[in-house]
């Protein structure tokens, strides 16, 4: 059986910057949303929760091929990393299928600290996308479990979408061309980030 090797799959299509660290900056037809707002803490969490399943849902409408990458820190062993990151799986009723790639490289988001980041990539089915979204939602949430313990890239090959919703605060999403992502940039303006306003408005907006 041919072993998967899904990092090949996902940097033919988004770049070897695919699973990049400050992803919103590493490409140009990107968007940045601002998922949480004010309000408690229970009250942020459900908006951002709602918005990223919102958002989701829109960019994946239509497909069933979606693929994650789950990725972070890592200075001990491969074996020590995945420990925490698959129970913090499991917690969030996800199954790690056997077909699956693991990896790891330099972290280019502090590289003279000598750290590396390490990934796992796998095929989902599209019902356990709320599950992937409420463990990103509730990671820096110490009130709220389950979460995940890593970043979850989520992506499709048929749509050529990459999202990823870092924290309670934003998600990301990446497209291959400007085409296909300036209806998500018009649509959801009023949730445009708008710390990286600016930016956008320059790749999308009207000339």
């Amino acid at each position: 059986m041919k072993r998967a090797d899904f990092k090949t799959q996902a940097y033919e299509i988004f770049g070897e910057k695919a699973f990049a660290f400050g992803l919103y900056y590493q490409h140009t037809y990107a968007l940045r949303l601002e998922l949480a707002g004010a309000g408690s803490f229970l009250d942020r969490f459900l908006q951002a929760l709602h918005r990223a399943e919102t958002v989701c849902e829109d960019v994946f409408a239509g497909v069933d091929d979606l693929y994650v990458c789950l990725s972070s820190y890592q200075y001990q062993s491969m074996t020590e990393w995945a420990r925490p990151l698959l129970a913090s799986l499991r917690q969030c009723g996800i199954q790690v299928p056997r077909a699956r790639q693991t990896w790891r490289q330099p972290d280019e988001g502090f590289p003279d600290q000598g750290g590396q980041r390490a990934f796992l990539s796998f095929r989902f089915e599209k019902s356990d996308l709320r599950k992937f979204l409420w463990g990103s939602a509730a990671k820096d949430f110490g009130y709220i479990a389950p979460s995940l313990h890593a970043h979850a890239y989520i992506y499709s090959p048929t749509k050529r979408f990459l999202v990823l919703p870092y924290d309670d605060r934003g998600t990301d999403i990446i497209g291959c061309d400007r085409v296909s992502i300036e209806p998500l940039y018009r649509k959801y303006n009023a949730w445009l980030l708008d710390y990286d306003r600016e930016r956008m408005d320059a790749v999308f907006a009207e000339r």
